[in-house]
């Protein structure tokens, strides 16, 4: 890895703990302008996110999101000038968007089957611990009272993650992995591999690993952000708007309640799901 690049990656992971600081202080002040003193959060940690409401989690995950990443990621653009033209190479193509979708609807047959297979490796107790919270955290994120619960979970949970992570993780991340390792194949699987790390929720690594792949992919062979963003926009907010007219739906997947998908509906979307890629990739190559 040459210096400069080094360098670069250096003031990255730089400007990212800063604002995760930045976002931790803002959750201190929160906690502190509710009455609760701060060894009071130092002692009691995570069983405080119990004492707050959605609308509160929804605040706290939104300047998360901010801070920590859109924020660096702007920061690092207007350093990296390289990597910032890098993101502009190709405008939006409605029909490649479409190819796109469809290759990705197909994956997901085969993300809910490893997410079923997932779910039944035996974790440590921490893990199981953390998971359990995780779920609590989700849950209440996903619990609406009105019209505008939803929006504003919508905007937290799909519209500004679909942004933040794709931004990082695809425009940043895998553009560096790629530039550093000089394989895009390899690049391309350690930022899907960290993207799935990152959300510290061990019984959905091998699913969210194979959508990141996918989003990658996509990223890879569009050339543009937008494909990914529109695509990571579709899966979470499918997912709000489903929590919003199926409460029941969304607490039995949460509760690890899920069915076993079928082999053979999973082997066949699969299959297509290939065929769509290597379409996108001969397409894309031909191109060049």
């Amino acid at each position: 890895m040459s210096k400069s690049k080094l360098i670069f990656l250096f003031y990255f992971v730089l400007l990212v703990l800063c604002g995760l600081l930045l976002s931790y202080a803002l959750m201190f002040l929160g906690f502190w302008l509710k009455g609760i003193d701060l060894s009071s959060i130092l002692q009691d940690g995570p069983g405080l996110f119990e004492t707050l409401s959605a609308p509160e989690l929804l605040i706290m995950q939104l300047c998360s999101q901010v801070f920590s990443m859109i924020l660096p990621a702007w920061i690092y653009m207007k350093m990296d000038t390289e990597l910032a033209a890098a993101l502009q190479t190709k405008k939006f193509n409605l029909n490649r968007f479409v190819f796109c979708l469809s290759f990705f609807l197909l994956s997901i047959p085969l993300v809910g089957f490893s997410a079923y297979y997932n779910q039944l490796i035996p974790l440590p107790e921490w893990m199981i611990q953390n998971e359990d919270r995780v779920k609590q955290f989700i849950e209440k994120l996903l619990t609406f009272h009105s019209f505008s619960d939803l929006i504003m979970a919508f905007t937290v949970i799909a519209v500004i993650p679909a942004i933040a992570e794709e931004w990082v993780f695809r425009g940043i991340i895998q553009n560096y992995l790629i530039r550093w390792l000089k394989n895009p194949w390899i690049g391309l699987i350690l930022s899907a591999a960290l993207f799935s790390g990152i959300h510290m929720q061990f019984e959905g690594f091998i699913p969210r690993f194979i959508l990141g792949f996918s989003l990658g992919f996509v990223y890879l062979i569009g050339k543009s952000l937008w494909y990914p963003i529109l695509l990571h926009l579709i899966n979470n907010g499918s997912q709000v708007i489903l929590a919003y007219f199926n409460q029941e739906e969304i607490q039995k997947q949460l509760s690890g309640e899920m069915e076993k998908p079928q082999a053979s509906l999973v082997l066949v979307a699969t299959i297509l799901c290939i065929l769509n890629a290597w379409f996108l990739f001969k397409k894309s190559t031909t191109e060049q």
